[in-house]
């Protein structure tokens, strides 16, 4: 993730903030997870 927003890209993360937490979005699971949600 560190990488992929070192260069410039947005991250999404799914899962627990000690894993994904530096994720540009961070969702806990895909339940309820929409495109609009990242894209706004």
């Amino acid at each position: 993730m560190d990488a992929a927003k070192e260069a410039g890209m947005k991250v999404v993360g799914i899962g627990p903030g000690e894993r994904v937490g530096h994720a540009t979005w961070r969702f806990d699971d895909t339940n309820g997870l929409k495109l609009a949600n990242i894209v706004s």
